[in-house]
């Protein structure tokens, strides 16, 4: 790249500038530097000189990559954040490809932060990230929309197989105790799930929200899902 640069600019005597990394001599440490250059030419055109600086960017890049990471992560648990996951709910009404939302929340977190501290919450929420990720599938998008609610949208499912897909995953995460400061800690999840086929995404946020909350008033580590009777004005109901 620098030589094909370089001899590029002694042809045309025009300004360059590329970016390029380099081991340094421990041959571990990768560095990345911007470079920019002129070509000095003498009265009758021919290049006599070459003129540049080369700036470490290294740390500047980490940081820009960091930042674009954080756009569409959440920071604690590495999953796709709430901007994310409305981004794809979206994609789905504009193709109208069918799939779901489940839509879940840790039962009784507040009392894992309040009774054995905010650590021990985050490492619960970890633990609940990596679950969702083995028990989602490739294909699927899983998020944390924010505290211990997270989100996951199964593509080209229905209705049936969402639900589940839902009640897999309280199987599993009942039957998966989390391990923190040396002891056991057994967690469960409710889950709501709403098929992808509302008007728009708060609509279809809405009725997911609308499930789970019927799974956490019917015992909590349970699944729900909401069914539309779309023939039917308002039809709402949850089954």
């Amino acid at each position: 790249l620098i030589e094909e640069t370089l001899a590029e600019a002694l042809r045309t005597a025009e300004p360059f500038s590329y970016t390029h990394r380099m081991y340094l001599a421990d041959r571990v440490t990768l560095r990345i530097f911007d470079c920019y250059g002129e070509v000095l030419t003498d009265e009758s055109g021919a290049p006599v000189r070459i003129l540049g600086t080369a700036q470490d960017v290294t740390d500047t890049r980490r940081v820009q990559e960091e930042l674009a990471y954080l756009a569409d992560h959440d920071p604690l648990t590495g999953l796709a954040n709430r901007r994310a996951v409305l981004s794809r709910l979206a994609d789905h009404l504009d193709t109208g490809d069918p799939g779901a939302l489940l839509l879940l929340d840790v039962d009784n977190f507040k009392d894992v932060n309040d009774q054995r501290g905010h650590a021990v919450g985050d490492t619960v929420l970890r633990a609940l990230a990596k679950q969702l990720r083995e028990q989602a599938g490739p294909d699927a998008l899983v998020g944390r929309l924010g505290g211990d609610e997270f989100a996951v949208v199964l593509p080209d499912v229905g209705p049936d197989a969402a639900l589940g897909a839902a009640e897999s995953i309280c199987d599993v995460v009942a039957r998966t105790p989390v391990v923190t400061s040396g002891a056991a800690l057994a967690v469960t999840v409710s889950v709501g799930v709403a098929p992808l086929d509302g008007p728009d995404v708060e609509a279809m946020l809405a009725d997911a929200d609308l499930a789970l909350y019927d799974a956490k008033g019917a015992g909590r580590n349970r699944a729900r899902l909401f069914v539309s009777d779309r023939t039917v004005p308002g039809g709402r109901r949850v089954s």
